[in-house]
């Protein structure tokens, strides 16, 4: 578990991007968590245990908060083959 202070009214990618261990990556107009620790992966942030809409450069700190970043692993849930007619 990690602290840091920022001023509001930042975003959280200014924060993410003071920890050296956390790589952004810019996707047309959006960043993105590209690894931690050199594990690169698909990565998503929660705020207080909940998922927001706002990409991290987007999300504007306004009070003390939780931030989560949890690492996407693929699951096969089921796999379905489609025959196309010719």
């Amino acid at each position: 578990k990690s602290s840091i202070e920022i001023e509001n009214k930042r975003s959280i990618f200014d924060v993410l991007k003071q920890i050296p261990d956390i790589k952004i990556k810019k996707i047309r107009n959006n960043y993105y968590i590209k690894s931690i620790n050199d594990d690169e992966g698909y990565y998503i942030y929660e705020i207080d245990g909940e998922l927001p809409s706002k990409p991290i450069d987007e999300y504007i700190i306004e009070k003390d908060l939780s931030l989560d970043i949890k690492k996407l692993i693929s699951v096969n849930k089921k796999e379905i083959k489609i025959n196309g007619k010719k």
